[in-house]
């Protein structure tokens, strides 16, 4: 009675010891390959058997075995019709993405321009985009009259003017850099 008792703990240890340490795990879908094999096999085992009266079970394992090259072989083709369609997805995917980016960047980029057409420096040195920094730099401190436009002026224009992705987006003259 004892060893039985005894035995019965070191079952139920053992089983708890394990049911712990047991993960469950993802379960890995059948190919179509091994579905049409399996169901090829039964379908033709069981047809076999059927049809082969006199030895059942020859019919029944020949019947199997042409069943299961069968269900391979119809398996194998909706693998391939599979792999060429999710290809054909993937391929439309790509293509999309690369013209959706093509439209992103030409979208800028006329932003951009609209941006730089529309923006006019209000530093009154003239157009920043069409006069050279350096004639502008050294041309206006000669045609200033005032003290204010003066130091104004030993500012340089900053044709970047209100767009972010400059440095000094927000200043009107670029700043110095002592």
């Amino acid at each position: 009675m004892k060893t039985i008792q005894i035995s019965a703990v070191l079952v139920l240890l053992t089983i708890l010891t394990l049911a712990q340490s047991v993960q469950a795990q993802n379960r890995r879908r059948w190919s179509p390959q091994a579905k049409g094999t399996a169901i090829g096999a039964g379908v033709g085992g069981a047809a076999g058997a059927i049809i082969n009266k006199r030895n059942r079970l020859v019919g029944g394992l020949i019947g199997g075995a042409v069943g299961g090259a069968a269900g391979y072989a119809i398996g194998k083709r909706k693998d391939n019709k599979n792999k060429k369609e999710a290809a054909r997805v993937a391929a439309a995917n790509r293509a999309a993405e690369e013209q959706r980016s093509r439209e992103a960047a030409a979208n800028a980029a006329a932003e951009r321009e609209r941006i730089a057409a529309r923006e006019k420096p209000k530093h009154g040195l003239g157009v920043a985009s069409t006069v050279p920094v350096a004639v502008a730099a050294a041309a206006a401190p000669m045609a200033l009259a005032s003290s204010t436009e003066v130091i104004a002026a030993s500012f340089l224009p900053n044709p970047a003017y209100g767009q972010p992705n400059t440095p000094y987006a927000s200043s009107q003259y670029l700043r110095r850099s002592w």
